[in-house]
């Protein structure tokens, strides 16, 4: 998923096709950003990648500090909000899972009300880049 991601996302960032300028990529510690494999190919990429301890997450990532929180307790009321009629049953009562679509549309609704603002906030708080 790595590899997917740096190679549809990741290189689509201003200047990130042609790697001209030298990046920084804040990633946390879990074990598929440590492989050797994902770390030659952000080499490639001419970025840096910076490992956060997994303790410090929460201080040092900046979307964590500034968005995730209130990103998933709003994707969590939601769901809580749905009603049993917009949820369908299993044959044996149990709530079905929700389908992708509805999963990407909640995600899409919660996005949108995430401001610019809000996310250069976080990487202030992070104190990472210059200040504005």
């Amino acid at each position: 998923m790595m590899h997917v991601w740096l190679n549809s996302c990741y290189r689509k960032r201003p200047g990130g096709f042609f790697r001209i300028k030298k990046a920084l990529l804040i990633i946390d510690s879990i074990r598929p950003h440590l492989t050797e494999d994902v770390k030659k190919k952000v080499s490639e990429e001419n970025t840096i990648p910076v490992i956060i301890p997994g303790s410090l997450t929460k201080i040092l990532q900046p979307l964590d500090i500034s968005v995730n929180k209130s990103f998933k307790t709003n994707l969590r009321q939601i769901l809580e909000s749905l009603t049993i009629e917009e949820l369908s049953l299993t044959k044996t009562g149990r709530l079905r899972r929700a389908t992708l679509t509805n999963v990407a549309e909640w995600v899409l609704q919660e996005w949108k009300d995430v401001t610019p603002i809000c996310i250069i906030n976080g990487f202030r708080k992070a104190e990472i880049g210059t200040p504005l």
